[in-house]
């Protein structure tokens, strides 16, 4: 998966769920990468992530429904969006929070890097990667 957990100073990104109730920002260098993986979550909610350690994630506006407990997806409760999941695993080097990259606000997403994983096998193998190329122009 693609970590930007030990990082350098990275910028720091706005983002907000669909209805504006929930805002976060996040220290993130999206040249670093994403990822998206054909796993039933992820392709039916339409997932495209990338992880940062929680202290890189900040709430800024509305409720965390969680109350930041590790493995829980955060759904914006007015208007559902996705914004982020939380998660503990050795492998990506204990607790991680999961941006989502599509409730970013004013950011280009074009030339971002994306690994595709296989999820749906349980695998995470990769299955192929590519630079995003938006279709609208940016």
């Amino acid at each position: 998966m693609t970590d930007n957990h030990q990082d350098a100073p990275a910028p720091t990104l706005h983002g907000a769920c669909k209805c504006g109730a929930m805002h976060f920002e996040v220290e993130l260098d999206l040249a670093k990468g994403t990822t998206q993986c054909n796993c039933t979550f992820c392709r039916k909610n339409g997932w495209w992530g990338t992880i940062v350690s929680p202290d890189k994630f900040r709430l800024t506006q509305g409720k965390d429904p969680t109350g930041a407990e590790a493995d829980a997806w955060v759904r914006c409760p007015a208007c559902q969006t996705l914004v982020c999941g939380r998660g503990d695993v050795a492998e990506l080097g204990g607790p991680f929070v999961s941006v989502n990259v599509r409730a970013l606000d004013d950011v280009s997403l074009d030339g971002v890097p994306i690994v595709y994983l296989d999820g749906a096998s349980n695998t995470w193998e990769v299955k192929g990667q590519a630079i995003y190329t938006s279709p609208f122009g940016g």
